[in-house]
């Protein structure tokens, strides 16, 4: 982008203009975008000049050109506490670069100009299994509960102090550690939010629901076994809670959860289900923002794709499940997020747990060298880093290595200069994490230990010109109606193609279609399918009716025969399981002599991911079998069969 740049810069130096170039190396933490910090330290000269067809040429210009700008030492953002921390700790720190890296850091020190001392804390934590267990938390991936013990008494600590939870920030190196960090904050109560860490599949109640959603549609040992396990998990610890208490089956736990919650048909269209199990799981979507960001879910595939609860459990398992939960951050909401989405912004409070912790990877990835002695046709080679490798002197792996160190100590940089008032740190105290290791090596802090610096009992500034005391309160939001309040029962929306003369039945009854089909192997089994899934799925007489007529006709056609007709062996919403283990569930596959065709049917409106779906599965069957493999796409509505 840089390169990109040049001629632009240079044409408006040729033309007797001037350009202003504003960047701080030490807070360049995208070099894993490609982003450069040697770019900063190599101006006026052009960073990899040699790439460039005037490199030479344009590397004159801005030199004849550059005028040194003063760097800009003021910070108005940090109390002088903290600046005074991060001015001293950052000399400390890079030292632990080598000198040509090193030279990014030079003059970083800072002046404050708030008059505000602010607050500084620092907390060693080391590996005690034994004090997470009396506590009653869970052990983070490492087996130490203390960074995530010190992130709720730093979160409580300044709530006592008169800060809201909207002027914490918790900053995280990886979405994993935020999803961790959130989950403990939303333990005690308090509302987060986090796009990097929390999805809907990292909610335990959102999980509960689509456990309970797959158990009613495929009530299986294991389907069954998942909800159990998740119901659980939402009523209580899960490290505290046997779901199969006394040997129960699985089966027996959840025929027990059917009876005591007869509402929960599965018959019931897709929204109103997934109310119906909230509800039964003592969960009010209205104040639970996963809960909610599901119905959303769900509300969107349904006017996409129908009424249909296979489609919604295959669409959780393939992207719902990944769908961040965002939200608007507020008074009351804790902040969580990557050091790399902060970046810009500032808060009132900071709090880093694990500061200075190495991220995971660095040996197993992959580099680029040039072999030596050189390979005749080889000029360059991709090799994966191991300790072997690092050992024998590769230079392009030791660059890897310089510029791994600095990337780390850029990326606890941007984090530091992020508060207004108050920082909190936790690190490790044993590893050889560099950053960490030098840091509690120079506060002098050992496991157990704490350093502090500026005053905690200072005065609340006020944030952002606005007063604390009276700022309006938090409206809490309720499910239920308030008293004396009646429901008119009236609906908002109608489906797009909905005709008030001629109802569409499909959409509504999306899942009793898919049953009806799945039973029938030959259109003479139709009456019969129709006959044992009416009852099951509530259908009325005129709706069954309907249904024969459309269906009928539908299973007459003669480009339905090779799905239906005699003489097939017909497989009905079987499992698929790909090289990554996850299941997938066409609706009808069916094998004619050494073909096999595949039809997924449909009662919503077309969509291009259907085809892709479709496809999918003929990718899969198609390296399972080794034979020839045919995809369609069956619409129930207007009868269209699409090729794949």
């Amino acid at each position: 982008q840089w390169h990109a740049l040049l001629p632009l810069v240079e044409n408006a130096l040729a033309s007797d203009g001037s350009v202003l170039l504003v960047g701080d190396a030490k807070q360049a933490i995208y070099r894993w975008r490609n982003g450069e910090a040697r770019q900063f330290e190599a101006f006026p000269k052009v960073f990899r000049k040699e790439l460039l067809l005037r490199g030479l040429e344009v590397e004159r210009v801005l030199q004849s050109a550059h005028v040194p700008a003063r760097p800009l030492m003021e910070n108005y953002r940090s109390a002088k506490a903290i600046i005074a921390f991060n001015n001293e700790v950052t000399g400390v720190l890079k030292r632990e670069l080598d000198p040509q890296e090193r030279r990014m850091y030079d003059r970083h020190e800072q002046e404050a100009k708030r008059g505000t001392e602010g607050y500084v804390e620092v907390s060693c934590y080391g590996s005690d299994k034994k004090r997470g267990e009396e506590a009653g938390d869970e052990e983070d991936d490492d087996g130490d509960p203390a960074p995530m013990l010190l992130l709720v008494q730093a979160v409580q600590e300044c709530l006592a102090d008169g800060f809201r939870p909207g002027d914490i920030a918790v900053l995280v190196r990886t979405g994993a550690q935020g999803a961790k960090a959130g989950h403990h904050l939303a333990m005690q109560g308090w509302n987060v939010v986090a796009p990097d860490g929390l999805t809907l599949g990292n909610a335990p109640q959102a999980l509960a629901v689509m456990h309970l959603l797959g158990w009613l549609h495929h009530p299986t040992d294991e389907h069954a076994a998942l909800a159990a396990q998740s119901i659980a998990v939402v009523h209580a610890a899960a490290a505290t809670v046997d779901p199969f208490a006394n040997g129960a089956h699985p089966r027996q736990v959840m025929r027990r959860w059917k009876q005591d919650h007869p509402q929960v048909q599965a018959r019931l269209p897709l929204v109103p289900l997934l109310a119906q199990v909230m509800q039964a799981l003592g969960r009010d979507p209205a104040t639970d923002v996963f809960l909610m960001a599901l119905i959303n879910e769900a509300h969107a595939f349904t006017k996409a794709g129908g009424d249909d609860l296979p489609g919604f459990l295959e669409h959780w398992g393939r992207t719902g499940h990944a769908r961040s939960v965002g939200g608007n951050p507020g008074a009351d909401t804790i902040q969580v997020m990557t050091i790399h989405k902060a970046k810009g912004l500032q808060f009132p409070v900071v709090v880093i747990p694990e500061a200075g912790k190495a991220p995971k990877g660095g040996q197993g990835e992959r580099t680029w060298i040039k072999p030596v002695p050189p390979i005749e046709d080889l000029p360059v080679a991709l090799v994966t880093r191991t300790k072997a490798l690092s050992a024998v002197g590769i230079p392009e792996v030791e660059e890897e290595q310089r510029l791994g160190r600095l990337d780390q100590l850029d990326v606890l940089y941007v984090a530091l200069t992020r508060p207004e008032q108050r920082l909190y740190l936790s690190v490790p105290g044993n590893g050889n994490d560099f950053l960490a290791k030098a840091l509690r090596e120079h506060l002098g802090l050992h496991p157990g230990q704490r350093y502090t610096a500026g005053d905690r009992n200072q005065a609340l500034p006020q944030v952002n010109g606005k007063d604390k005391d009276h700022a309006p309160a938090a409206l809490r939001l309720s499910a239920q109606a308030g008293a004396g309040v009646r429901d008119p029962g009236i609906r908002l929306e109608a489906p797009d193609d909905w005709d008030p003369a001629n109802p569409d039945p499909f959409r509504s009854h999306g899942r009793a279609v898919h049953a009806v089909l799945a039973r029938v192997r030959t259109a003479a089994d139709l009456e019969d399918a129709l006959a044992r899934e009416a009852p099951v799925w509530g259908l009325t007489t005129e709706a069954r009716e309907a249904l024969a007529r459309h269906l009928g006709l539908l299973l007459a056609k003669p480009g339905l025969l090779p799905f239906f007709g005699e003489g097939l062996v017909v497989h009905t919403e079987s499992t698929l399981l790909n090289a990554q283990g996850q299941a997938q569930r066409p609706d009808r596959v069916v094998k004619d002599g050494d073909m096999f065709r595949v039809l997924d049917i449909k009662t919503g409106a077309p969509a291009e991911r259907h085809k892709e779906q479709v496809q999918g599965y003929v990718q899969l069957l198609r390296e399972v079998e080794g034979t020839p493999v045919e995809g369609f796409l069956l619409y129930v509505r207007n009868g269209e069969l699409v090729p794949c």
